[in-house]
């Protein structure tokens, strides 16, 4: 007699959320995190669920019948386009989903570890129903085989990709650390100073005064076998750095990035990325143009440039000029982020500033190249 095939739902059971009423939405803080989809995007969370964009006390849960998932479950998009990107996170609190995501609560025949290990090598999309709009079902996810999973090998190959995902952890807990502190410097040094009435040495002007807009541009697909370093705005997300494409896959034009620039999206300004590029001599780095390469003028440090794109101060006049009509569609005027007013300090002020903060981004960058390579490593493992 064969032995029978394991599936599934023989290692857990699944809990679907609620649907997030929009006036609870926005709560910093309470007895839960409310998490949506677009929270397993967020920089903190390439694991785990760390953060999250809403919160609910326990009354406003039990009002919407919102039931925590616990502690060392597994959850992800179960409907619409965000399920094909197989988006796995663990759980580190009782945490509330939304109703367009699923949670895999391990029993007792699994570790939560080895679940997560499990889970990362099922393509939801292939379990998915819907045409227009793709969705799972629990009845089918619970019959999933686990024919291609060797049981033997489970324990060591979950705690490798759990060590793996610590080391990345760690990384982002370090770039966290030395960005706050820089920006509390920031702060200090350049936030609280009086604009009615500047101290000497002190100026006015626009965003233009401080970097220039690099235009030039490049297609791509005329170099079907050549590698790209390619900055886009799905790569930022991810928060594992730039990927290495080939010139066939890149189907629009794109920025051609020739010296160290910062990259400020002008898509959706409400979510802030800005990234400081490199340059390499072996492989030529692009951007999506939905990115503006802002390259620093001759006396402006790059880190000076970077920590003033991500001040709340910039933020919100970058916001005050969006354009579109929908949330998923706002954009600023290339013209007219480059005519941002703007305090411009001395020169030596800014260097000393990034001479003290320069440290972060060299940091940044080379924990992002860990990380990618941590990613690599756990692909191979699944």
């Amino acid at each position: 007699m064969s032995t029978p095939v394991p599936t599934l739902g023989s290692f857990c059971k699944f809990q679907s959320g609620v649907a997030f009423p929009e006036p609870l939405q926005g709560k910093k803080n309470g007895d839960f995190p409310f998490i949506k989809v677009s929270d397993m995007k967020l920089r903190a969370n390439r694991s785990k669920i760390i953060v999250a964009n809403n919160w609910l006390d326990q009354a406003e849960a039990e009002s919407i019948g919102a039931k925590p998932v616990p502690v060392g479950s597994i959850v992800f998009a179960k409907i619409g386009l965000g399920l094909y990107s197989n988006r796995m996170r663990l759980i580190t609190q009782p945490t509330l989903i939304d109703n367009n995501m699923l949670a895999a609560i391990p029993n007792e025949n699994i570790t939560s570890s080895e679940l997560y290990s499990i889970l990362l090598r099922i393509d939801m999309a292939t379990w998915a129903i819907g045409a227009a709009l793709p969705y799972l079902r629990t009845s089918d996810l619970a019959k999933v085989p686990l024919d291609h999973i060797d049981f033997g090998e489970l324990p060591s190959t979950a705690n490798i990709i759990e060590s793996l995902s610590l080391l990345e952890d760690e990384n982002f807990a370090k770039i966290s650390l030395m960005n706050e502190i820089s920006q509390v410097f920031f702060h200090q040094w350049f936030q609280k100073v009086d604009r009615e009435n500047l101290p000497i040495g002190w100026e006015r002007g626009k965003l233009s005064d401080l970097a220039r807009l690099s235009k030039l541009t490049i297609n791509p697909q005329k170099f079907p076998q050549k590698e790209f370093l390619h900055y886009s705005i799905p790569a930022f997300d991810s928060g594992l750095g730039p990927d290495v494409t080939l010139g066939a896959d890149i189907h629009s034009n794109k920025f051609t990035i020739q010296e160290k620039c910062v990259l400020l999206s002008k898509l959706n300004p409400r979510t802030c990325r800005v990234w400081v590029s490199s340059t390499s001599s072996e492989i030529t780095s692009i951007c999506s143009t939905e990115f503006l390469p802002l390259i620093p003028n001759e006396e402006v440090p790059i880190a000076y440039l970077y920590h003033l794109l991500t001040s709340p101060s910039f933020r919100w006049l970058l916001k005050s000029w969006v354009t579109g009509t929908t949330n998923s569609h706002q954009r600023v005027r290339p013209e007219e982020v480059m005519n941002l007013p703007c305090v411009i300090p001395p020169v030596n002020i800014m260097k000393r500033f990034g001479e003290f903060s320069s440290s972060e981004l060299n940091l940044s960058s080379s924990t992002l190249e860990q990380d990618k390579t941590s990613s690599e490593v756990k692909f191979q493992f699944l």
